[in-house]
């Protein structure tokens, strides 16, 4: 395909967003990516909470590392968990029992303009900081001013396509958009946002790192810190939004807790010996093995998993491939064929991490057999360019057998190889033109991580390639893969969204390629993702989007930029047997902890020793 006849296909693929239509055009309750919002202006309470569950308790829960700051906000410091999601509230706030849809919070109505060049909020009367103040269309000219001048990347990232806000009255605002400007990005910029109190930041500077406990407006004020160790919220009992409908049944704990552990044994002997209420377990071996405990035989301590109807966890090694040596979709394939996934899962991950071959695995965007005919208007001028296979079937990932050898995916590695002008001399694999070997440097953050890697690189051994593994400190493992890119594989997950938007660029979009400490691990730069991710972005149905992302699948899956270690369909927790939870629970959330409540009765059956029986 000539170059003209490619770009004029990239602009045909990618379209003009101007031309969509608008999410809303009058003041509504809230907004929808998709479709009818479910819930009417004057609904009571949202469906998957308990209206009279009862207020009171602490929560404890506890966290890796250490924290230094309580500004959340900025790049600098380490900030303390919590903050962002219990002191400050947004203009919108989501329903997890709907794919996409905001309803509001801190403002009582939201416009936004045919064309999309503008989003409007009228705030409520009552909304109040928790000094008082009124909350006022000035704070929210100040954060989106604040957030795109001296906000973290992400905020930056997250504010391109806005232009600016203006105040249009003391409790109406209206936030200018780009052409840029997404379909995700009103809902984004509404439930995301956090409002922050221009008068307390007049005196302060934003940019700094600090320990002073800050102003919100919030559900929870901060209460005591012991910087590095813990950080204790209370409810803040007068918080102005308590009726609100949006609020009814949520936040129940009177207190919640963050403890924080250097080393993970003591934060698992933590749990265990219940300094601790609550924890998400990521490890296969220590869900396996790590949490018996005599109390799970007296109903104590339970172990469950929840699905949340999102797209499945993955994990994966990202090949660099600003690498030239990876540059070769040949070389990278030979190497995922080298992952011997099922014995892996099987031997040392207790069979809990299942293939993947799906980046939006567990929903409607997975790609599924041959390209649908949508897709296939999408893909096919781009043919000369992809792997013919693409349009022929789904990707699988390869088979060998769970307790024995992956020999017949090595002999296909071995060729792959070959043909990439790899060979083997004297035992070492190397280049036939030049004659450099083939070596290659694996980058871990964790050690559980390095478990998943050894069996692996005894695999590329057999192929002659030299491989060695580092596993740095945190702060020196995140600059390795953020700024320097010092690596050939790294160990990295990667959880998208039920309604993907402009996340995708940052995953996978050429521009984020050598950005630093953007999300594009492998440093892919394909003019070709880079069309599906706008086509996604700019989809004005579901039905548009599922097409795109499933096109998108299709390429990243046959481009071999990862190997898949597997997927995480559930989320795993450990908790004490202490809390009452909603009868229904939120399709896209497991609900914990904002609609979750301390039991009395089970805290004192806990306390007393007496068991207690599970369903």
């Amino acid at each position: 395909m000539n170059r003209r006849v490619y770009l004029l296909a990239v602009v045909s693929l990618v379209g003009l967003t101007g031309a969509q239509t608008s999410l809303a055009s009058e003041p509504r309750q809230g907004l929808s990516v998709f479709g009818q919002l479910k819930y009417p202006a004057d609904f009571r309470h949202f469906d998957y909470v308990n209206p009279d569950a009862p207020k009171g308790g602490t929560l404890r829960m506890g966290s890796g590392g250490t924290f230094y700051s309580l500004q959340p906000f900025i790049r600098q410091g380490s900030a303390a968990a919590g903050l962002t999601q219990l002191l400050y509230d947004t203009l919108l706030t989501r329903a997890w029992d709907e794919t996409s849809s905001v309803y509001g919070l801190l403002a009582e109505t939201v416009e936004l303009a045919d064309d999309r060049s503008w989003l409007e909020f009228v705030l409520r009367p009552e909304a109040r900081w928790h000094d008082g103040e009124p909350v006022t269309a000035d704070d929210v000219v100040f954060t989106v001013g604040i957030l795109r001048e001296k906000g973290s990347p992400s905020w930056k990232t997250l504010l391109l396509a806005v232009e600016g806000a203006e105040k249009l009255g003391p409790r109406r605002v209206r936030i200018h958009l780009s052409s840029r400007a997404t379909r995700q990005l009103p809902l984004q910029i509404g439930a995301e946002m956090q409002i922050l109190p221009r008068h307390y930041w007049a005196t302060r500077e934003f940019d700094k790192t600090t320990l002073e406990p800050p102003l919100g407006s919030g559900p929870y004020r901060v209460a005591d810190v012991d910087p590095g160790r813990s950080i204790r919220y209370e409810r803040v009992h007068d918080y102005w939004g308590r009726d609100l409908n949006v609020n009814i049944g949520r936040f129940n704990f009177e207190r919640i807790q963050y403890k924080y552990f250097q080393d993970l044994y003591v934060q698992m002997e933590a749990i265990k010996g219940h300094d601790v209420d609550w924890r998400s377990e990521f490890s296969a071996k220590r869900w396996a093995t790590g949490y018996d405990t005599p109390a799970r035989q007296r109903g104590h301590f339970i172990l469950e998993t929840l699905e949340t109807g999102q797209p499945a966890i993955r994990a994966v090694w990202a090949f660099n491939l600003r690498r030239k040596k990876l540059q070769d979709p040949r070389v990278r394939e030979a190497l995922v064929r080298a992952y011997h996934q099922q014995w892996i899962s099987a031997v040392l991950l207790y069979d809990d991490f299942k293939s993947a071959r799906s980046f939006f695995e567990n929903s409607d965007m997975e790609h599924r057999g041959p390209p649908s005919p949508g897709e296939l208007e999408l893909l096919e001028p781009f043919r000369a360019e992809l792997d013919s296979r693409i349009f022929e079937r789904q990707w699988d990932p390869p088979v060998g057998l769970a307790h024995g050898s992956n020999r017949e995916n090595l002999h296909i590695a071995d060729r792959l190889l070959e043909r990439a002008g790899w060979v083997v001399r004297e035992g070492a694999r190397v280049n036939e033109r030049t004659g450099e070997r083939l070596e290659l440097q694996f980058l871990v953050g964790s050690p559980s991580i390095s478990r998943h890697a050894l069996p692996y690189m005894a695999s590329l051994e057999q192929l002659g390639i030299q491989v060695e593994i580092r596993s740095p400190f945190s702060t020196e493992y995140q600059n390795l893969v953020g700024v320097e890119r010092d690596f050939d594989l790294s160990s990295t997950l990667i959880a998208l969204r039920l309604v993907p938007g402009t996340e995708l660029r940052n995953l996978f979009g050429s521009e984020a390629a050598d950005r630093p400490y953007s999300r594009n691990t492998a440093g892919i730069r394909n003019p070709i993702v880079d069309a599906l991710i706008e086509k996604i972005i700019g989809a004005r149905s579901r039905g548009e989007l599922v097409t795109a992302a499933s096109a998108l699948d299709r390429v990243l899956s046959w481009g071999f930029y990862y190997v898949s270690i597997g997927k995480l369909r559930s989320t795993r927790h450990a908790y004490w047997n202490i809390f009452g939870r909603p009868e229904v629970r939120p399709r896209y959330s497991t609900g914990f902890p904002f609609t979750w409540w301390i039991d009395s009765a089970k805290q004192e059956l806990v306390a007393s020793g007496q068991p207690i029986e599970v369903d």
